[in-house]
């Protein structure tokens, strides 16, 4: 085998083994999708459509179209794909509107849950927010920067982008995007953390099941965020390898959309619990050392999300136990 050829084939089984990256994410998605599909069609699907019910819909079926479009651009299809001018640069157009989608609304939601648990804080509200919408703005600005085509070695064929311009800078911006959602997912996990733990010592909703909001909000949260964060680290990392890049924005975007459907079918399954077995929530025995922003958290009622658009102040009661990031 010359060395042309030995390079050939190198170059080949790395774009294999990147193509798991992207597969076995693929999986996870679908194979979650799957597993948490009743508890959706119980708790999501048969309640009135409202704003949460949207963000949720948004972060959920936008990652799950998501793999379609993977499998689109990965496994080589050469009967159909062809350059820019056609269904290349369309599908990777579409798989990259489809990864802003999941993290806008994934910031909107985390945003929301930290507005509510903060006794409807603008100000906190504006900071996740803002810290939060870094990287998909960063994200739509190096993907318009980038071409879209075919990359073709030996048998293999996957649609990707290619670097226009100061490679250099492609690379510190995506290491910029990684970083602010670093500081994000840390600053949600710190800000829910401070909330739950201060309510520790309070008798809070608790049901049959032994979880209470306050449990499942805590553990939910820390587990989402670390993964997250994780996540955020390992693309800093390999920040100066190009071929990374795409493989690290799929996964963090798939792992938002897996981790906060579970949080927040796990906060309307034990919320629709309580109400079930009680008929309403009790509210915590008044303690002077909680403020009124922790009560806000406990003293909640679950049906009325879409007051979030018409300015109601019952808003925060709404999304606390729904929505998070």
């Amino acid at each position: 085998m010359s060395p042309e050829e030995t390079a050939l084939r190198f170059v080949q089984v790395f774009l294999e083994f990147e193509n798991y990256f992207f597969f076995s994410v693929t999986a996870l998605c679908c194979y979650d999708y799957v597993l948490t599909l009743d508890r959706e069609i119980k708790f999501i699907w048969k309640t009135e459509l409202s704003f949460a019910t949207s963000l949720y819909y948004a972060f959920r079926y936008s990652a799950l179209f998501n793999t379609i479009m993977v499998l689109l651009t990965r496994i080589a299809w050469p009967s159909w794909q062809s350059n820019w001018v056609g269904t290349c640069g369309v599908v990777l157009r579409v798989q990259m509107v489809l990864d802003i989608i999941v993290l806008v609304s994934a910031t909107i939601f985390a945003a929301l849950r930290v507005y509510a648990i903060f006794s409807r804080n603008k100000w906190m509200f504006g900071l996740v927010f803002l810290s939060g919408i870094i990287n998909p703005a960063i994200s739509i600005y190096i993907f318009m920067l980038s071409l879209p085509g075919i990359h073709a070695v030996m048998s293999f064929q996957a649609c990707s982008f290619t670097i226009v311009g100061n490679r250099s800078s492609y690379e510190s911006w995506m290491m910029a995007a990684r970083a602010a959602s670093l500081v994000s997912d840390g600053l949600v996990l710190t800000l829910t953390c401070m909330k739950t733990v201060r309510m520790r010592d309070s008798e809070f909703i608790t049901s049959f099941l032994g979880s209470s909001l306050k449990d499942i909000l805590l553990r939910d949260t820390v587990l989402c965020f670390a993964f997250l964060c994780v996540i955020n680290v390992i693309g800093i990392a390999t920040g100066r390898l190009p071929e990374f890049i795409d493989i690290w924005q799929t996964w963090t975007a798939i792992l938002t959309s897996v981790l906060l459907s579970r949080l927040a079918l796990d906060l309307r399954e034990v919320s629709a619990t309580e109400f079930d077995t009680e008929g309403t929530f009790y509210p915590a025995p008044y303690d002077p050392d909680l403020s009124h922003e922790e009560e806000v958290v406990v003293e909640t009622s679950f049906g009325e999300l879409d007051s979030v658009v018409t300015g109601l102040s019952s808003f925060a009661y709404n999304v606390a136990p729904l929505s998070t990031k």
